[in-house]
């Protein structure tokens, strides 16, 4: 049971702690109450009434310092922020044993939560399991922190599980299973929901003015994407890599230097319906940015994204959707 319990410390104490390191290389600002604001539509679906009390709290917001969050807390974040490259099996799956991407390892520290602790009946482990799984959790963790990690595993590995430890870990046991049943509740829920917003779409009649037919009433919007900030890619690069983007909905109408600003042809019927138009904007950006060198390794880049609506005749800014001075982004290489 021992050899158990040492392994579920490894995962709730270690491993947790260097997905909380991750999660702050990946807000410098440290403040996480509002980074975890500009989140809420993404993730409050999917927390459990625990998770939705931590991070939004009633006329609050988030005020700790992340240690209090448990490991699948941590993940709902970290994959919910779109600055990770999804590792090559995408999110949520268990990655190939090739991949030792920022994504993979997230994903693997979250599978060894499920299965030595979450999703565990048996608590006990053989010794040869022992060592396999030690092995594996302390890599994964290592290639995540870094060295500095190396002595807090030793001393877990080196140190006895008395009564008190015991009793600890078993407490943290029961309190994880209980969490993950309340998430996969959640989910359900979640997902039942969809299911009848489907059905609803499926049954509700199609607007008198449809997409196609906006298309015929007004011109086509041009726009300037605007992108300053450092290591910003090369215009010929980006020319090349985006060469394919262009549709019927958008077109990339010219490129160049001075920062990185991309003329863009948006169709009336991508701007009549605003999470088109963001979609063509985000794949757009998403494409930008894998370029920047050493996208997805945990480092920080401060870019500066702006997309403004322009006057075709004098090319004067004529609404700015996201004005540069106010609108500072941070993406996570």
């Amino acid at each position: 049971m021992h050899s158990h319990l040492k392994v579920v410390q490894l995962i709730t104490n270690i491993a947790k702690d260097v997905l909380v390191d991750v999660l702050k290389c990946r807000l410098p600002c440290a403040n996480f109450g509002y980074a975890f604001n500009g989140m809420k539509n993404r993730i409050l679906p999917q927390l459990n009434n625990h998770g939705r009390q931590l991070l939004y709290p009633d006329g609050s917001s988030y005020s700790g310092d992340l240690s209090d969050l448990d490991i699948s807390l941590i993940y709902t974040i970290l994959r919910n922020m779109n600055t990770i490259t999804p590792q090559l099996n995408g999110w949520g799956n268990m990655p190939k044993d090739t991949d030792r991407s920022l994504s993979a390892n997230i994903d693997r520290i979250r599978i060894f939560k499920n299965n030595y602790v979450s999703h565990c009946s048996n608590l006990s482990l053989d010794e040869q399991d022992f060592l396999q799984t030690w092995k594996e959790i302390s890599k994964c963790i290592i290639e995540l922190g870094g060295d500095d990690y190396i002595r807090k595993i030793d001393s877990i590995l080196t140190t006895e599980i008395n009564y008190v430890m015991e009793k600890q870990l078993c407490n943290t046991i029961r309190r994880l299973k209980e969490a993950d049943r309340q998430n996969e509740l959640n989910y359900n829920s979640l997902k039942e929901d969809i299911n009848e917003i489907k059905q609803h779409l499926r049954t509700t009649k199609p607007p008198t003015v449809t997409a196609t037919a906006f298309n015929g009433l007004l011109d086509s919007a041009p726009l300037e994407l605007r992108i300053e900030g450092e290591s910003i890619p090369l215009v010929e690069e980006i020319r090349k890599r985006t060469d394919n983007l262009s549709s019927d909905d958008m077109q990339i109408t010219f490129a160049k230097e001075g920062s990185v600003i991309i003329g863009l042809k948006v169709s009336p019927s991508a701007l009549y319906t605003v999470g088109n138009f963001l979609g063509i904007i985000d794949t757009l950006l998403s494409k930008i940015l894998q370029m920047i060198e050493n996208y997805g390794n945990g480092h920080t880049t401060r870019i500066v994204v702006s997309v403004n609506f322009m006057d075709e005749q004098n090319g004067k800014c004529l609404f700015c959707k996201f004005p540069p001075k106010n609108n500072r982004m941070l993406v996570n290489t």
